[in-house]
């Protein structure tokens, strides 16, 4: 009767234990340094088409592109296939301004947009994100 008492109270502390040494790994794990970023490339495609028998004098098109900065990314660069002006909102955002001339009846015009984009939980390193927000708001890697 002792030896399974002795053996009920063992048991019970050696399961406390590996409990709480699992709840201090854990709790260390999630003290650590946060994840390395992870890069993602996007790519848009858009088509602009005349549907008409007639010529289009002027086309415009305005595309909002991958934000600049935030808490959890870093737009690294943006490759645009067609020549535009960037223009910023009251919000920040970024809008890229195409305007396409003369477009043939029945014609296409294809705009690709290639975004590299820095994910992780702070979008870089704290210095390094305390230099991007400190320049000046202009659209980085625009070719």
């Amino acid at each position: 009767m002792i030896f399974i008492l002795a053996a009920h109270i063992l048991r019970r502390a050696l399961c406390r234990i590996a409990v709480l040494v699992w709840g201090l790994t854990v709790m260390g794990a999630a003290a650590g340094e946060p994840p390395a970023p992870v890069e993602r490339y996007i790519r848009y495609g858009l088509t602009v088409q005349n549907t008409t028998d007639q010529v289009v004098p002027v086309a415009e098109l305005w595309v909002c592109a991958p934000l600049q900065s935030t808490f959890h990314q870093y737009l690294r660069s943006l490759n645009v296939s067609h020549p535009h002006d960037v223009q910023i909102d009251a919000l920040g955002n970024h809008l890229l301004k195409f305007v396409f001339s003369n477009i043939p009846p029945y014609a296409v015009r294809l705009v690709m947009l290639d975004a590299t984009l820095s994910l992780g939980s702070s979008g870089g390193s704290a210095n390094a994100r305390s230099r991007r927000l400190a320049g000046p708001r202009t659209l980085a890697g625009v070719r």
